[in-house]
């Protein structure tokens, strides 16, 4: 082997090495893969611009974290960051490099000194289609992207999720064909000083939580296995301040999979509309087992939301709830789960929460005793809950668990979580916290109809929109995010008589029911029918109705080409 071949070779298995030391190739609606300096020999040799940045006073940030966090005691919401405000496009920053084939690569490096991480936030965001954008840290260990054109919102906002380490590395990969509509801005960049982890960081358990704190694959959580799919981390952006929060997505009674997601308004309230096109959200953030050394946790996140309704004081004088929408709806590899709730005023006895205290990985909080209301923000605005010590831990609830849900023993979310005095440890948290001392959730079924008379005020007109006024009803898997093709396929898809009264006829069309698994639901979520077709099926399917109950039932196709289609049709 020549000299010119073995450096060839050596520095193939060179990329080789870092991309299996890439331990956490995760993040946001991403098209995946590798940055392209990685496996260039030259651009990977080639240096590019640093732009170092000056940090925050952290000392004064945190002898401000300790007045609020104190004087917050009830409220959990910690502030894990705060903007740095820059000015950093393409022509201004970063250095270019041309490869040979014509197109390019643009990079910088953007440094504070003292940062765990950094979050990148942009302005004015339009990728052109064919070109892409990766984000890392300097040793690699953690990238996220290719971010595409299918990243472009019309606010033109845009943000990325942290990155671990003082200094975050933009790569900008474009084809020689593309000459133009690129817009592309960055005015601040999160420094997160405090209640920010990485589990690929051998020196460092996954995060700042209590030892208490039970993980959700805990034997705790073997009957709320679906439920944690729906469970959130929220890195929330307020002004130029940015906060850990926890939330659940919700089903509604059209079953339509929109990404309805619930926190509690004291986590939200002050965001602008801006300020929500940045919120990010962190789903399947957890350790697979219930020890936490033995784990490899990654995540996915989703990038932006819009308001729909809050009670709009926080909590001070209503049940402090914040309903978002999800700006996508979640792929289908994310895996997600839209949870069903209840609006019923009787305490439940038993039942559980999952949450993220202190921004750390998922955890589960279990009461086996009975609910009570209590007086909070309003006269019966509030569930109080008093947890239970279980095998692995007393389970309580800390900073960053704000907005979480607390299940019935149905599996069904009955309010979000404001905020209380529990705490591994008397005292804990502060004067007068400890293992034995409550938390109070912002009750559903106030949050329904009972802070005011509006949309904007009230859960019911967004869950509820076909009008039922049913008292609960179960959780859905998320469905997948439907392309043209996909959606071409569900228009063919024909089911008729709709309204029906005995027999209805499915005509697949283009839609294969080979092998596909067809369930009917009710509007409650109650799942009437699941079966299998057989793999050489052909032509049409009846379903007898005949003894179905009158109302509304929901009709789902998974079939063996991947296509999930869902169809709504009423029993008369």
């Amino acid at each position: 082997m020549n000299k010119k071949n073995y450096f060839i070779l050596l520095f193939a298995l060179t990329v080789v090495i870092i991309f299996f030391n890439i331990k956490y190739l995760v993040g946001q609606i991403s098209k995946g893969g590798i940055p392209p300096s990685f496996s260039n020999e030259v651009i990977s040799k080639t240096n590019f611009e640093t732009k170092i940045l000056t940090p925050p006073d952290v000392a004064k940030l945190k002898a401000e974290d300790a007045i609020n966090d104190t004087k917050n005691i009830i409220r959990k919401k910690p502030r894990i960051a705060v903007s740095v405000f820059t000015d950093i496009d393409m022509d201004n920053s970063g250095t270019w490099s041309i490869l040979p084939d014509g197109s390019k690569i643009w990079r910088l490096k953007i440094e504070i000194p003292g940062a765990l991480a950094l979050g990148v936030y942009y302005d004015a965001f339009n990728l052109p289609e064919g070109a892409e954008l990766y984000l890392y840290n300097e040793s690699k260990t953690q990238v996220i992207g290719a971010f595409t054109s299918e990243n472009n919102h019309e606010s033109g906002l845009f943000a990325t999720e942290f990155i671990q380490g003082s200094a975050v590395i933009l790569e900008y990969y474009q084809p020689s064909n593309i000459n133009d509509n690129l817009i592309f801005h960055i005015n601040e960049i999160a420094y997160g000083y405090r209640f920010i982890s990485f589990p690929f960081l051998e020196n460092k358990e996954f995060g700042d939580s209590q030892s208490c704190e039970v993980n959700v694959n805990c034997p705790e959580g073997n009957n709320w296995q679906d439920q944690k799919r729906g469970v959130a981390r929220i890195s929330i952006k307020i002004g130029s301040n940015y906060y850990w929060c926890s939330g659940t997505l919700l089903n509604n009674t059209k079953q339509d999979c929109t990404p309805y997601l619930l926190t509690a308004c004291h986590c939200g309230d002050g965001a602008s509309s801006s300020n929500l096109n940045q919120w990010i959200f962190y789903f399947n953030w957890e350790s697979s087992t219930c020890n936490n050394l033995s784990s490899q946790p990654s995540w996915k996140s989703l990038t932006g939301a819009t308001f729909k309704a809050m009670d709009g004081n926080e909590g001070q004088d209503g049940s402090d709830f914040y309903l978002v929408k999800l700006n996508n709806v979640p792929p289908a590899n994310y895996n997600l789960y839209l949870n069903g709730w209840s609006r019923s005023t009787t305490g439940s006895p038993s039942g559980v929460s999952i949450h993220h205290p202190a921004g750390d990985i998922k955890k589960i909080s279990t009461y086996t005793s009975t609910l009570t209301s209590i007086y909070v923000g309003a006269p019966g605005s509030h569930w109080q809950v008093y947890w239970a010590n279980t095998t692995n831990g007393h389970g309580v609830t800390e900073e960053g668990s704000s907005g979480s849900p607390i299940f019935n023993k149905n599996k069904q979310v009955v309010g979000d979580l404001t905020g209380g005095y529990s705490a591994c440890t008397t005292n804990g948290a502060g004067t007068g916290t400890g293992p034995d001392k409550p938390d109070y959730y912002g009750k559903f079924s106030y949050s329904w109809d009972q802070n005011g008379t509006t949309a904007a005020k009230r859960l019911k007109d967004w869950l509820d929109p076909l009008n039922t006024n049913v008292i609960s009803i179960n959780g859905i898997n998320a469905c997948q995010n439907v392309g043209i093709q996909e959606q071409e396929l569900k228009n063919e898809m024909n089911i008729y008589p709709n309204p029906v009264k005995d027999i209805v006829n499915i005509v697949p069309g283009k839609n294969d029911l080979k092998g596909a698994k067809i369930t009917v639901s009710d509007i409650l979520g109650n799942e009437i029918l699941n079966m299998n077709m057989p793999n050489n099926y052909t032509g049409l399917f009846r379903i007898d109705m005949s003894n179905y109950k009158k109302g509304i039932y929901f009709i789902r196709f998974d079939n063996l080409k991947g296509n999930i289609i869902t169809k709504k049709i009423t029993k008369i």
